[in-house]
Order: structure tokens, then C-alpha cells, then sequence
């Protein structure tokens, strides 16, 4: 990546609030970000996902929201999904699109539990 201006997109998996669960999904917080230079950003990422939303809705007012969960389960307007022929298309440009799309993935997790323990009371706000 060599241009001068970059887009960060920036999700979290978990959530922010403390407890003491060794369960998985209530145990760590993790912030992912993608860093995509703006010329591959608009040339490249855009174009093709919005080629991927167009499977789900053309209606530009209300674009599908990729959440992990209902593409997996093929839930709401993920249902067409359940479709095998139509779930290998879109495997299959989702994952073209990962591997050809020059982009940097930073991620970094926090184990809520073990800073709780570790801080107590003086444990800032995990995304402090």
C-alpha cells in the first residue's frame, strides 16, 4: 500500500460489559479493523460489495448489514442463503473478493475477565 490516504473500518465481536464468564462470547472483546488504501477503497472494495449486497436487497435506502451470525444461519434477508447453489456463489465471490482486495487486518483482543481480575475497581472501560 503505498497511497497517501487509507479507509479504516473498525467492528467488534463481544461486548464492552465486564463479568467473571469463562464463556467465550461474554469473555473477550475484540476490535478488528481493515486498512485499505482509498484508491483500492473505491476502485475495488466498493464496486464488489455492493455487488455481494445485491444478491440481498437492490434497494439502496436499505443495504444488507453483513451480520456474521444471519449470513451463517441464513436468517432474514440472509434466508435465500439456505439455498445451496445460491450460498456457493456467494461463498464463492465473498472469498474472491478477501483474496484478491489488497487490505491490512489489525485486530486486538482483550480478555474481560483476567483485567478484571488483574485491576478490580481500578480496570478502565475496555475500550479505554
Amino acid at each position: 500500500m503505498m497511497d497517501d490516504l487509507y479507509r479504516l473500518y473498525i467492528d467488534e465481536s463481544g461486548t464492552h460489559h465486564y463479568n467473571n464468564s469463562d464463556e467465550v462470547k461474554k469473555r473477550y472483546l475484540c476490535l478488528s479493523g481493515v486498512i485499505v488504501s482509498a484508491s483500492v477503497n473505491q476502485e475495488v472494495l466498493i464496486p464488489r460489495w455492493e455487488e455481494l449486497r445485491s444478491v440481498f436487497t437492490t434497494d439502496a435506502d436499505y443495504p444488507a448489514s453483513f451480520h456474521y451470525v444471519d449470513v451463517v444461519c441464513g436468517s432474514g434477508e440472509f434466508h435465500i442463503l439456505n439455498d445451496e447453489e445460491t450460498r456457493e456463489g456467494f461463498n464463492s465471490k465473498y472469498l474472491s473478493l478477501l483474496s484478491e482486495c489488497d487490505y491490512s487486518l489489525c485486530c486486538i483482543v482483550l480478555d474481560k475477565k483476567t483485567h478484571l481480575e488483574r485491576y478490580g475497581d481500578s480496570a478502565m472501560h475496555p475500550y479505554h
